[in-house]
């Protein structure tokens, strides 16, 4: 017992020093300092502009938002789903027109400044056309908030079948993440793939459109699989353009450490992404092959069964009638 609380009075002054070594404050201090620094780092172009001025806003939307679906995943389990199929049709529409915008207007001033090549240079040659892309990548972000809706919509309807981990995951993360490409990297680089993702979610926003009409124009949305292999092709061209960025060491104002992060970023989408379809698509490719079995069972048995009224047909007429 005495061994025992001796080392007990060790452990405790080792304890003691660990503490006194941790100095709680100076790290206080440290963290707020480095805030502060990120803060007066943003873009002068966006600064003044809503949302922009901190990321305190966007993040306290963004966790609002896990709030909400945890909320509205449970509570509308016990209620019916609410109709609004023209707001969602209103919103989806509202949607196509923004981001072909943000699409347009990207080419349009990449084409204006000149800016064809891979190694963007349009922060450095032009200040015009440098502030008109912080412009239509702040519009970008913007989306990426009215996007938070559509999983909104989803449960209100109680679509839950639409909600999963790539959904949730994709929608929570890319406001915050497109809010800093917009205060601190801005830029060609950065437009590049606000340009893809805009072409993207034309094409879905278009598909969801079409499909609000009901069964009738169900044939005409025979590409809804290809939209998901079009968004892992999207990370997939990202992974390669900024890995070729970070190869060539191009001049522009995106660090090292943020094109790794991207570069992270990209692969969970596509790994979040493949899952996702292996899962949809190989489910529906089986319920369709025991489908395909179920009837070919069934023309069989309903084959064997017209054969033997045919045999009963034909032996009734062939007994001989008894005077």
């Amino acid at each position: 017992m005495e061994i025992l609380a001796e080392k007990l009075h060790h452990f405790k002054d080792y304890l003691s020093h660990c503490i006194q070594e941790i100095n709680l404050k100076e790290h206080g201090e440290n963290l707020t300092n480095l805030y502060m620094n990120h803060t007066n780092q943003i873009n002068e172009n966006v600064k003044d502009w809503p949302f922009m001025d901190s990321i305190d806003t966007t993040a306290c939307i963004s966790a609002f938002y896990l709030a909400i679906v945890l909320f509205l995943n449970f509570f509308m389990k016990f209620f019916y789903e609410i109709k609004l199929k023209f707001v969602v049709l209103c919103f989806n529409m509202f949607m196509i027109g923004l981001n072909f915008y943000v699409f347009s207007a990207i080419l349009v001033t990449k084409y204006q400044a000149k800016d064809y090549g891979l190694c963007s240079t349009i922060h450095r040659y032009n200040e015009e056309s440098f502030y008109k892309m912080n412009q239509i990548i702040w519009w970008f972000y913007i989306t990426k908030g009215f996007e938070l809706l559509k999983t909104v919509f989803f449960l209100l309807r109680r679509k839950f079948d639409k909600i999963n981990l790539l959904h949730i995951f994709n929608h929570s993360t890319m406001f915050p993440v497109w809010w800093i490409a917009t205060a601190y990297f801005s830029n060609g680089a950065i437009a590049n793939a606000a340009l893809m993702n805009s072409m993207l979610h034309i094409v879905m926003h278009f598909y969801f459109v079409v499909s609000s009409f009901g069964p009738s124009f169900q044939k005409f949305i025979w590409w809804k699989r290809y939209i998901v292999q079009f968004q892992m092709l999207q990370f997939c061209v990202l992974i390669l353009y900024f890995s070729f960025l970070l190869r060539t060491k191009c001049e522009n104002p995106l660090s090292e450490n943020m094109i790794w992060y991207i570069i992270y970023y990209s692969l969970i989408h596509v790994a979040l992404i493949y899952s996702f379809y292996t899962r949809s698509y190989y489910k529906i490719m089986n319920a369709n092959l025991e489908g395909s079995k179920k009837i070919e069972q069934y023309r069989r048995l309903n084959n064997d069964f017209e054969s033997e009224n045919d045999f009963k047909v034909n032996a009734t007429r062939r007994r001989p009638l008894h005077n």
